[in-house]
């Protein structure tokens, strides 16, 4: 459930819940960014070498997009988009370890919580978050608290989609970093 702070006009997630927004997305996104991440980008922490991530341009016409979209829904009120990255699972690639992206203490201590963004490009991503999963269909994004627990599904077949943070400044959110939880599925 959405939340308006009355007197900040900041909108957020109350704990443990998520957003599910839609922005249009087309074969020629797809395309475009699956081209890139499988070219460029290096593996990321998973237990296989099989989740692929590449920093993207802000510049970027989907980064635009998105930026822009969760602009328009306000939830770039009080926080900045950071980080945007393509991200690509190989065939057979396994599920990451449950984890936050933020440290808890402080985003717990925050009067914004800074936010987790992830937008599918293809039919069924799989998103795990707090003990569940949600099917995101393509243009579908999830929008979630910085302290939520979550991880990244595995993968049969390969899939693509965009990552970013909605970082805010009284959070330091340091590069490549992750914290791990004693949370299973």
């Amino acid at each position: 459930m959405l939340t308006r702070s009355a007197a900040a006009g900041v909108r957020s997630l109350n704990d443990g819940e998520h957003c599910i927004g839609s922005l249009p997305v087309d074969d020629d996104d797809l395309t475009r960014v699956k081209d890139l991440v499988t070219r460029q980008g290096v593996s990321i922490f998973n237990p296989d070498k099989k989740r692929l991530m590449l920093l993207a341009s802000a510049e970027d016409p989907l980064v635009e997009r998105l930026r822009g979209q969760l602009e328009r829904e306000e939830f770039l009120v009080g926080r900045v988009f950071s980080t945007p990255s393509f991200l690509h699972s190989r065939s057979g690639c396994l599920q990451q370890r449950w984890h936050t992206d933020y440290d808890v203490v402080p985003v717990q201590r925050s009067p914004v919580k800074p936010l987790g963004v992830l937008l599918a490009l293809q039919p069924d991503t799989e998103f795990l978050i707090d003990g569940k999963s949600v099917f995101l269909e393509r243009g579908d994004f999830i929008v979630f608290n910085g302290d939520a627990v979550h991880a990244g599904a595995s993968y049969a077949t390969e899939n693509t989609r965009v990552h970013a943070y909605l970082d805010v400044r009284c959070v330091h959110r340091p590069h490549d970093t992750t914290y791990g939880t004693l949370a299973t599925a």
